[in-house]
């Protein structure tokens, strides 16, 4: 898994400096003696050694163990114009939790809240704590794996479709990640694929785009109502035991928009992890759906929308990889393949 110690998760920065600059921790052991301050005030909580800390952008995973409680791993962020959106997050997985789903549960404060806004040394943080859950990042070569991915996926897109209530922040858009492709702009996808081309998306894999602009002007009205989805389910989110689903991960991303293009954008996603990210086998991909599908199948619409939503997710990456790493030959490839099933 991740290494001990204090690491970036993805990007090349020296992480002790990051650790400075971002949050104004000096180093690991001032985390660690603020996290035991934060978390026996606000948690009740007695924690031991901390041998993991991760910085992701401006948030930050730590794994601590703890005394008379299961070992923790502590989230935090100093992004203030998303706290609302995190504790909304964070209540969703509470109730997901509840519902049964294979998520970790956010352990409540001494107030019961399931996320706190607590003073930092630099600035208020965003904090969360769950229980660790053990566990292997999903292998997309395990087919097995990955059928079981797909059910599960199927299942959680259920699970928060029967939420009775979609908190407010979660219908709003996120600011400056909302310009990616999978952001809600409407319901009408014919124009959010086209103001997508439009903004230069053709441009990533002309190839591909062209059979995309076809594909779109033949697709049927889609009729499907939006609803809560993960839009980050891929390897390193998804833990196993073996090939069973051990927990699903991270749902700081989580949006209102149509589970067949979470689908989609998971298939193209699925075999990424944090570094140098290459595009998912095409039998994984049909391994997902074929596990997907036998748990949800796929209405009309969705289906005819399929080729059309896992061509865009796959053009889109180009733009967001390392150009090297093969994405606009798997999306090319993708265009051929629907081009002859047409």
């Amino acid at each position: 898994m991740l290494p001990e110690g204090l690491s970036m998760l993805w990007e090349t920065h020296d992480p002790g400096l990051a650790l400075a600059d971002r949050f104004g921790f000096r180093d690991r052991a001032h985390v660690r003696a603020w996290l035991a301050d934060t978390l026996a005030e606000v948690w009740g909580l007695d924690i031991g050694e901390c041998d993991r800390l991760v910085i992701s952008d401006h948030n930050a995973i730590a794994w601590a163990t703890s005394v008379g409680h299961d070992p923790l791993v502590i989230k935090w962020s100093m992004e203030a114009g998303l706290f609302d959106r995190l504790h909304a997050t964070t209540t969703v997985l509470s109730r997901l939790a509840e519902a049964g789903a294979p998520v970790a549960s956010p352990v409540p404060s001494r107030e019961g809240a399931v996320r706190v806004v607590v003073a930092g040394p630099r600035c208020r943080l965003s904090l969360a704590v769950l229980p660790e859950v053990s566990g292997q990042w999903l292998d997309t070569s395990d087919l097995a794996a990955v059928e079981a991915a797909g059910r599960a996926l199927a299942d959680l897109h259920d699970r928060l479709g029967e939420l009775s209530e979609v908190p407010p922040p979660l219908r709003q858009r996120r600011g400056r990640r909302d310009r990616t492709v999978s952001s809600a702009e409407g319901t009408d996808l014919k124009d959010r694929i086209a103001a997508w081309l439009g903004r230069g998306g053709d441009r990533l894999a002309p190839e591909a785009a062209a059979t995309l602009r076809s594909l779109v002007e033949a697709a049927p009205a889609f009729e499907d109502a939006p609803q809560l989805i993960h839009r980050d389910f891929r390897s390193a989110n998804i833990l196993v035991d073996g090939s069973a689903i051990a927990a699903i991960l991270d749902f700081d991303e989580m949006t209102l928009d149509h589970r067949v293009l979470d689908l989609a954008r998971s298939s193209v996603y699925l075999g990424t992890r944090f570094r140098n990210w290459a595009p998912t086998e095409r039998s994984a991909q049909i391994a997902l759906m074929d596990g997907y599908e036998s748990v949800r199948a796929l209405s009309d619409a969705e289906a005819a929308w399929w080729p059309v939503l896992l061509l865009w997710q796959s053009i889109a990456a180009v733009g967001a990889q390392d150009p090297a790493a093969g994405w606009a030959e798997a999306a090319d490839a993708l265009a051929r393949e629907s081009a002859r099933g047409r």
